[in-house]
């Protein structure tokens, strides 16, 4: 037999919008992790479950929270390329500068995975360009170490100097 958090997990997973109504309208917490530490929030937006996503929000999902890694859910949509997940995210006021236990923020993910759309999306929303992961790069290193050129022509372009 299944837990409630296994219950809510799997629900927020799979998108099963109605599931999740009826856990949360019976005091599921909505922020119990799964044995990785990940949120239902957060695997909603790993897994492009965008009616989920909005529903656990909406509830008053922590935007925020962590997995045991480091890993947030905005994360997941910079690393997966998921722009209307990232922009749902974005306007519920996730960090735009969080670092999971590299270093690396949201940024230095989407551009690692040449996610362009995330990339814009991020600075356009001010993430910021200077911090470095635990090796010590920048977004813009990584885009050079990773060959991506739009990332730094977008980096270029963003950070005021021209031909860092």
């Amino acid at each position: 037999m299944m837990t409630p958090t296994q219950n809510l997990v799997i629900a927020a997973q799979q998108g099963n919008v109605t599931m999740l109504q009826n856990m949360l309208s019976h005091g599921a917490d909505i922020n119990c992790p799964n044995e990785q530490g990940m949120t239902p929030l957060m695997l909603a937006a790993y897994n492009h479950q965008h009616d989920t996503l909005k529903l656990l929000l909406a509830a008053g999902a922590d935007v925020n929270a962590v997995d045991t890694g480091g890993t947030s859910a905005l994360m997941n949509a910079a690393f997966k390329g998921y722009t209307d997940i990232a922009v749902y995210l974005i306007s519920a006021g996730a960090d735009l500068n969080i670092r999971h236990g590299q270093g690396c923020t949201p940024l230095m993910l989407a551009v690692m995975q040449k996610n362009t759309n995330i990339i814009e999306l991020l600075l356009n929303n001010g993430a910021n360009l200077d911090l470095c992961d635990q090796d010590g790069n920048t977004a813009f290193d990584l885009a050079k170490e990773y060959d991506n050129k739009e990332a730094i022509f977008l980096l270029t372009k963003n950070s005021g100097f021209p031909g860092v």
